[in-house]
């Protein structure tokens, strides 16, 4: 991806897509800034705010959420110091600002044409539930799946203003891995069970259904070995009760 680049023509902007499952970021044709490039971790907060928000929120309210303890009226100048720099790091979005103060707030400029990873996370993970199409629904949950990178903002996913949402977003995610590995399963393809099992639990380490359809796959691939190995190295990632329960579903399967 491109960094922020400063000439462009209006054709250019079409629209604006933000991310913020792992590494927050915005992209557009004319360029990409993120919290990497860009290194304000309030400037990046207030805009995890209001996507997941998704409507106008006065400055009183941001600032109750990330400073809860801290004196508000001083955290509502924080607020607008902090906009005004956002949007000085985003002038590659030409002469329509990201963040907007109305009458009823910050909000996200609606004529920017914003889309977010999670919104169309949200958006596949229902098509796919909704639907009776298991070959639909296979491509759907790998879609949304693949949208997943890790917690949203995950630096600050356990912080109070996040953990909710951060959580709920896990959860679903662990949820649409378990789908799609029964039926994977239901299916006998066990290489592609182990490979699904693989890829989810780089992102979401603890997933005990996913633990168990990967050490389940290679035993049913024939290799034994491995699977007695894997069963052992997850000791060290779960706590005793879920290890137990994870050896109890599988002594179950024998």
């Amino acid at each position: 991806m491109r960094e922020i680049t400063t000439e462009k023509t209006e054709s250019d902007i079409d629209s604006v897509r933000i991310n913020l499952f792992g590494v927050p970021e915005i992209i557009t044709s004319a360029g990409h800034l993120s919290e990497q490039i860009y290194k304000s971790v309030q400037g990046w907060k207030i805009i995890t705010l209001l996507v997941l928000h998704g409507r106008p929120m006065p400055s009183r309210t941001i600032a109750a959420s990330l400073w809860s303890d801290d004196d508000i009226e001083v955290r509502m100048t924080t607020v607008r110091n902090v906009v005004f720099r956002f949007r000085d790091k985003t002038t590659f979005l030409e002469t329509e600002p990201l963040i907007l103060r109305g009458d009823y707030g910050y909000e996200l400029n609606p004529a920017l044409g914003i889309t977010s990873d999670v919104s169309e996370f949200e958006t596949i993970w229902n098509k796919a539930h909704a639907t009776e199409d298991i070959e639909k629904q296979i491509l759907l949950i790998r879609k949304a799946m693949s949208l997943y990178k890790r917690r949203v903002y995950t630096e600050y996913a356990d912080e109070p203003w996040l953990m909710i949402e951060a959580t709920a977003y896990e959860t679903q995610y662990i949820r649409m891995t378990n789908m799609l590995l029964k039926i994977l399963a239901n299916r006998l393809d066990w290489h592609k069970v182990h490979e699904t099992a693989t890829e989810s639990l780089k992102k979401v380490s603890g997933n005990i259904i996913a633990h168990y359809w990967r050490i389940m796959s290679l035993s049913k691939i024939g290799a034994a070995d491995p699977a007695r190995a894997e069963l052992e190295a997850v000791r060290s990632i779960l706590s005793e009760e879920e290890y137990q329960e994870l050896c109890t579903k599988l002594s179950e399967t024998d």
